[in-house]
């Protein structure tokens, strides 16, 4: 199971929250914000993509079917790109307002998200600027993964699908360093899926990296020694060395 679906949706609601959170009053509405939460990611994505979006969510609070409030928290790398920029600032909250509605209250929060090489989201947007500006993506593949294990990730896994480098039969390309248990609903395992278009096609990127294990309300790299126990032993616990 956790090697054929979403790695994302499969943690909801045990080490993940939803990116979009509200309650539509009916059908009709909640298709129509869904729709409008995706022209929302779309147009931040573009407007912040040399900031380094990591994340993006969206909360909708209604009063009692009055006014609806939204609240957008946007996580960059370089947030002070944005901030310092008020044209860019405008021309966001211009693109907000068309897609939103004018009768809608709009709440910003831009964060500054703290570790952006553990990031999957980030580290896909690099892999598919390398591949548009025609860089060798071998080399930023592993040049990210490096940079991630130093930061503290467990392990990074990063695939390419498509017709790599123009050639006639699509393939698939997986470049790996560490360990990803998707079948470890404990483990915080990041996932981004992203494109990638070349006049000879589109290339799909998939990033996939773990950030540790999930203890409670906080996150912690898995022990450096574990304690088992097991049939054969006594009844002094056994203690072995946990590999990363």
């Amino acid at each position: 199971m956790g090697q054929k679906v979403n790695p994302n949706s499969l943690r909801f609601g045990l080490n993940k929250n939803w990116v979009s959170r509200w309650n539509s009053p009916d059908r009709s509405t909640s298709i129509k914000w869904l729709l409008e939460d995706e022209k929302v990611r779309k147009v931040l994505k573009e407007r912040c993509r040399k900031a380094g979006v990591a994340l993006i969510e969206i909360e909708r609070f209604s009063n009692f079917g009055e006014k609806v409030t939204v609240f957008i928290y946007l996580h960059l790398a370089q947030p002070g790109l944005i901030l310092s920029n008020d044209k860019e600032l405008s021309l966001i909250n211009k693109d907000l307002r068309i897609i939103l509605g004018k009768s809608v209250e709009v709440k910003m929060d831009i964060k500054e998200f703290k570790n952006p090489s553990v990031s999957a989201e980030i580290i896909g947007q690099e892999v598919v600027d390398a591949i548009e500006n025609r860089v060798p993506h071998r080399l930023v593949i592993k040049r990210l993964m490096k940079r991630a294990m130093m930061s503290g990730a467990l392990g990074v896994k990063v695939k390419l699908s498509g017709r790599i480098n123009g050639v006639e039969i699509a393939r698939n390309e997986a470049y790996s360093d560490g360990s990803i248990p998707l079948s470890t609903l404990r483990a915080d395992i990041d996932y981004s899926f992203q494109i990638a278009k070349r006049d000879y096609g589109v290339l799909g990127v998939k990033v996939w990296v773990n950030r540790g294990l999930y203890f409670g309300r906080y996150f912690m790299p898995l022990p450096s020694v574990a304690k088992t126990k097991s049939k054969g032993d006594s009844k002094d616990n056994k203690y072995i060395a946990a590999t990363y």
